[in-house]
């Protein structure tokens, strides 16, 4: 099974949620309930087996856009947190020619004006769960569990949407995750998504040592300190590396950083459009922002291929657009 995610906090807490669902899937078959697991030296041995099975493909709109090369035919598809445009949607078309199935988890705008305006009823082995309300995790949350939201999963949501309705915790949370090793299959990611579990009655039998994980508060707790100093370090580094510049006739302020909005402070409401920019040595990597009503980064990006949202979108190319 491949998992393409995006490279974000949303985009691998969706990919190991899928993860889970095809593991507590895969134990309800050896397993009579979930309360009282207790799995044979057997069972253990095909339960490592069937993990090694979940492929990761971390993605992004630049360097490391969606590759279909990378599935086998007859494989098993997720695709999630990550949106195509009717210039990319070609790439998705190639993976459902060599996929058994592939299931489609997104929240972007780009996906939804897609889905509008291109008729792909032909990919008839698609499943499609495109929802702008919610974040990838939540979604891939609520179309595989059908549960209500674990703490977690509502504070990802919160964060990449753009909502805040949770108040400080939902940034704080954001940063422990970032300051720990975070792939889908972390352990930071077993041990959030068991205690999700556990707290709905579900068992997937991780057995993370209690004091080698990193619970939803000792998250919060270390965010803290994080989110202080990094106020701190980007007030100077804006002080000294931002310019104005225009994109598509709309004055934007761009700062020279592979960074996200907060580099921005006040800044971000006083400019229609923010940008954040670097060079990885092959491609101009750019994060589009804006608070303004009128402004559709969305719609920028996919000028240049890219997408996202409304309110934050990304896209990349090969010489800079960007001139003070």
């Amino acid at each position: 099974m491949k998992i393409f995610h995006h490279d974000d906090m949303d985009g691998r807490s969706a990919a190991a949620i899928v993860a889970a669902s095809k593991k507590l899937q895969f134990l309800r078959e050896i397993a009579d309930s979930y309360g009282e697991l207790s799995l044979a030296d057997t069972d253990r041995q095909l339960l490592r087996e069937y993990e090694t099975k979940s492929i990761f493909i971390e993605c992004d709109y630049a360097s490391r856009c969606i590759d279909p090369s990378c599935v086998s035919e007859g494989e098993v598809v997720f695709i999630v947190d990550y949106s195509f445009s009717e210039k990319t949607v070609s790439k998705l078309e190639e993976i459902c020619q060599k996929a058994s199935s592939v299931t489609w988890i997104d929240h972007h705008l780009t996906s939804k004006k897609l889905i509008e305006a291109k008729d792909i009823s032909h990919l008839d082995n698609l499943k499609i769960v495109i929802d702008m309300s919610k974040s990838g995790a939540a979604l891939c949350w609520e179309h595989l569990f059908g549960t209500s939201l674990p703490l977690f999963v509502k504070h990802v949501s919160d964060y990449d949407c753009w909502k805040y309705e949770l108040g400080d915790n939902t940034t704080y949370m954001k940063l422990g995750i970032d300051m720990q090793y975070n792939t889908p299959d972390s352990d930071l990611y077993k041990k959030l998504i068991g205690d999700a579990f556990l707290e709905q009655g579900y068992d997937l039998g991780y057995n993370i040592p209690i004091e080698n994980s990193y619970t939803f508060y000792s998250l919060i707790r270390e965010g803290q300190v994080a989110k202080k100093y990094i106020d701190c370090e980007n007030r100077s580094y804006f002080k000294h590396y931002s310019f104005v510049s225009d994109v598509f006739g709309i004055p934007c302020i761009c700062v020279n950083r592979k960074t996200n909005s907060w580099v921005f402070g006040n800044a971000y409401h006083e400019y229609p459009l923010c940008c954040v920019f670097a060079y990885n040595g092959a491609v101009w990597t750019y994060s589009l922002y804006s608070s303004n009503s009128e402004v559709d980064c969305s719609e920028i990006a996919a000028k240049y291929g890219g997408g996202g949202h409304k309110g934050a979108a990304g896209f990349s190319t090969k010489e800079c657009i960007l001139q003070k």
